[in-house]
């Protein structure tokens, strides 16, 4: 169990890595994951950062992905769950 106070302390110091990484106020992660509870702790850390989170689901075509990516010139990619094929991620 996850308290509130260990929740917020969490997405500070993954928010401080973030930008200890070159992720700047503003730039865009996209969070590839199924819906589950995970989804909602890497998107408070993000947004911790003051980064903007572009969702992308599994089940996402890899032309959606591509021009959701292109879209919001995405500058990372955080990944939940499990990875996908690569054959699924393929662009043109």
């Amino acid at each position: 169990m996850l308290s509130f106070a260990d929740y917020y302390l969490r997405a500070l110091m993954v928010a401080k890595g973030l930008c200890k990484l070159g992720v700047v106020p503003g730039d865009c992660m996209t969070i590839l994951s199924e819906n589950r509870p995970g989804w909602v702790i890497v998107g408070m850390e993000i947004l911790a950062a003051r980064v903007v989170t572009v969702p992308v689901y599994p089940t996402s075509s890899p032309g959606q992905v591509e021009s959701l990516s292109h879209a919001s010139k995405n500058s990372s990619w955080r990944l939940a769950a499990r990875i996908l094929p690569r054959s699924r991620w393929r662009m043109s």
